[in-house]
């Protein structure tokens, strides 16, 4: 008899999970790839619940294995986050202890070496968070020329606040994010 998938969502579908439900119902259809006797899965979990599902996760495969036919079982384990829906994303938050009221989330873009798109990367990151529906700021600390203005489209020379700081560029409009997104 020829493995299938069918056999593959049984055995993960009885693998009980720490909280309650399965391993085959963490919120994802498991992606399932069989190839001659290799058998490998991919179920998505809650990065929160991933330390309790790893034990279950073991299990799946020593069960997956043991199937005639399989050579070798890996079943892994992709932890994603609900995506948050515009209006959560806008939502006040709470004045943090670091001194960085308001952000919920901080990606640093780095690299030792000049050149390499560091710039390029971040835009393309900001786009599209924007484009999720997500509020996004940029910190360019190139001391030796920042490239956001030339990447975003900005010209001349940024204002000041009066406090002496530089106001930051806001693009808020619909179509300055479908401007820069290429939509």
């Amino acid at each position: 008899m020829a493995l299938n998938e069918a056999q593959i969502r049984d055995i993960l579908g009885a693998i009980a999970l720490p909280r309650g439900g399965v391993l085959g119902e963490t919120g994802a259809t498991p992606a399932i790839s069989i190839r001659g006797g290799r058998v490998i899965c991919t179920v998505e979990i809650d990065a929160a619940d991933a330390t309790l599902i790893e034990e279950a996760r073991a299990h799946a495969e020593r069960k997956l294995a043991a199937l005639p036919g399989v050579e070798s079982a890996v079943v892994g384990l992709t932890a994603a986050r609900i995506p948050m829906s515009a209006e959560q994303s806008r939502a006040p938050v709470a004045a943090s202890s670091d001194g960085l009221a308001g952000v919920r989330h901080i990606i640093a873009v780095g690299s030792g070496k000049g050149g390499v798109g560091k710039s390029t990367t971040s835009c393309n990151l900001a786009v599209a968070l924007v484009a999720q529906g997500l509020r996004v700021g940029i910190l360019d600390a190139d001391i030796y020329g920042p490239s956001q203005p030339r990447l975003f489209g900005s010209e001349g020379k940024p204002d000041f606040l009066p406090s002496g700081m530089i106001a930051p560029i806001d693009f808020r409009r619909a179509d300055d994010v479908d401007r820069l997104s290429g939509g």
